[in-house]
This record gives structure tokens, sequence and C-alpha cells, in this order.
């Protein structure tokens, strides 16, 4: 025998011998698809995906809430080295005249938690 015919024989022997498993996953999966549970797992995984879609928007909105609050810490750190430089009497900054700001009565209330 040509030894590319004792592989070929060898293949098409496996493959014989594997048809009724695979015949068998395949019916498996059938019942599995139309049964109750089937029903259960195709609903579930709808579910997962209406789930991660929600996911993304809330990491959406959780990256500019963290953007938005990294920008006031900038500013929040830029106010509070001015407003030192300011108590420390600071030359540089005394000849600079503040802008004038209008305080209101509502920005003196405090806001409630």
């Amino acid at each position: 025998m040509n030894p590319m015919e004792t592989y070929l024989n060898g293949v098409v022997w496996a493959l014989i011998t594997a048809l009724p498993w695979l015949l068998g996953f395949a019916l498996a999966c059938g019942v599995v698809a139309w049964s109750p549970l089937g029903k259960l797992l195709a609903r579930y995984l709808r579910k997962r995906a209406r789930t991660d879609a929600l996911l993304d928007a809330n990491n959406v909105e959780l990256a500019e809430v963290t953007r938005a609050l990294a920008t006031m810490t900038e500013r929040l750190d830029g106010t509070e080295q001015l407003l030192l430089r300011l108590m420390r009497g600071d030359r540089a900054l005394s000849a600079r005249p503040l802008p004038e700001v209008e305080v209101t009565s509502e920005a003196l209330m405090p806001t409630p938690h």
C-alpha cells in the first residue's frame, strides 16, 4: 500500500468512528436549542447584551465625570496657590489688582447634600 493511501484510510476510519459522537452532539444541541432550557439561555444572552450596552453608556459617562473632576482639581490647586501667595503678601501679586466679584446672598447659602 501507498503511504498516502494508508494515511487516508486512517482518516476515513477515524471519521467513521467519530460519526456517532458528532451526530449525537448535533442532536443534543438541536434539542437544547428548541427546549425551554435553550429558550431560557437565549433570553439570558439577549438580556446580557442590553446590560452590556448600559454598562458601556455608564463607562462613557464615568469618563466624562472623571475628566471634569480632574479639571476642577487643577483649578482648585491653582486657587490654593494663589491664596497662599496672597496670604504671604507676595509683592508680584499685590501689585496686580484682583477682579471685583459680586457676592450674592445665594452664593453664601450652604448647598444641600
